[in-house]
C-alpha cells in the first residue's frame, strides 16, 4: 500500500493563521497516523510562486489521508485556514 502526502504551499494573509489553524492541526493527525515531514524551515526558491509556509504531511494510505481531511475535527478548522491564508493544498498518492 502506497503512502499518501499532503503538500501545502501557503501565503499567510493574517497573523491569526498561527493561533487559529496551525496550532490546532496537530491534534487532528494522530487518529489517522498522519505526521509532519516538513513544517516551516528555510525555503530556497528556484522556480514558481513564492509562499511563506510550506508543509508536507505523510499518511500511511490514501484512505487515511482522505479520512483525515474529511474528519469532523479537521473540517472544523478548514475555514480558519481558508480565511487566513491562500495558496496550494494538494493531496497526492505516493509510489
Amino acid at each position: 500500500m502506497a503512502k499518501a502526502y499532503v503538500l501545502g504551499s501557503l501565503t499567510v494573509k493574517h497573523r491569526s493563521f498561527t493561533t487559529h489553524y496551525a496550532a490546532k492541526v496537530d491534534a487532528t493527525l494522530p487518529p489517522f497516523e498522519g505526521k509532519f515531514l516538513v513544517r516551516g524551515g528555510t525555503i530556497h526558491y528556484e522556480e514558481g510562486k513564492r509562499s511563506n509556509v510550506n508543509v508536507v504531511l505523510e499518511f500511511p494510505s490514501v484512505e487515511q489521508m482522505n479520512n483525515w481531511f474529511n474528519s469532523e475535527a479537521y473540517q472544523k478548522i478548514v475555514p480558519e485556514r481558508r480565511s487566513t491564508s491562500e495558496g496550494e493544498f494538494i493531496m497526492i498518492e505516493g509510489v
